[in-house]
């Protein structure tokens, strides 16, 4: 004779096997959170490994209680929505860090997830204005987030234009910065090599405080003989290019990078 499962056992099995579903899910999209993460992860270390420790000592002990006493279902719904929120933050994270470069309205949060979550080095706190100008003819805020990746490094590059007035009180908070230190232009020409001819050919002329990797003639067609920078020292008193500022009166073109 053939013996059944009981009904009892049969919806235990099916619960557990939910669990278990439910579990495997939320290691996977923590793990895919966690990679998108890496992007920003110094924000990642502050906000998702605290954020999970705590989240995973409270569901568990959520869900006993909702399954011993019947009651709790909306604090267990209420942590379950914190964990979702948790995992999705990094993606969002990143994604405005990349994206929007065109958009002043997120250049407050952009600089932030930048600077605390990417690269906060010395002086970026006052290289990149925490506010624009409210008279703002031009703006671009690139930015590149961290990455597994050898010889890779982030960086971000702010772009825009606008009245001198503004620029003088900018260049005052610099000259404030005791680690920043004025200089005079130079100019000194790059080439472009030409496949064709095999020869290289003259371009415009890029002053050489200006490291290369910011230096787009598509987006810099300003005259930048009379611009200025402000920059670090490294150890021998030079100047030091990987963070810096660069002011252009003429056109009210400022160009910082970090």
């Amino acid at each position: 004779m053939i013996q059944q499962t009981p009904p009892a056992n049969n919806a235990q099995d099916q619960r557990k096997r939910r669990r278990q579903s439910a579990n495997l899910t939320g290691c996977g999209c923590g793990f895919f959170a966690l990679m998108l993460g890496i992007g920003v992860m110094n924000l990642t270390e502050k906000l998702f490994f605290p954020g999970l420790a705590v989240w995973l000592i409270l569901l568990p002990l959520c869900s006993v209680l909702v399954r011993k006493t019947g009651k709790g279902r909306p604090l267990l719904y209420a942590i379950r929505a914190a964990g979702i929120t948790l995992l999705v933050l990094p993606c969002i994270m990143t994604f405005l860090c990349v994206g929007f470069s065109k958009v002043p309205a997120l250049y407050r949060i952009r600089r932030f997830i930048y600077r605390e979550g990417v690269c906060d080095r010395f002086h970026s706190g006052v290289l990149m204005p925490e506010q624009l100008p409210d008279s703002l003819t031009r703006y671009e805020f690139h930015a590149r987030v961290q990455a597994p990746a050898q010889d890779y490094s982030p960086d971000a590059v702010l772009i825009l234009n606008t009245d001198q007035n503004w620029l003088h009180a900018y260049e005052d908070s610099l000259a404030a910065d005791k680690g920043l230190f004025r200089h005079e232009n130079t100019v000194n020409e790059l080439y472009d090599y030409d496949e064709e001819s095999g020869e290289e050919q003259p371009a415009q002329q890029c002053p050489e405080l200006l490291p290369r990797w910011v230096y787009d003639p598509n987006r810099i067609t300003d005259d930048l003989q009379h611009a200025v920078f402000y920059l670090p020292q490294d150890a021998k008193g030079k100047p030091a290019r990987y963070a810096g500022a660069m002011i252009n009166y003429e056109t009210g073109l400022l160009v910082v990078w970090i």
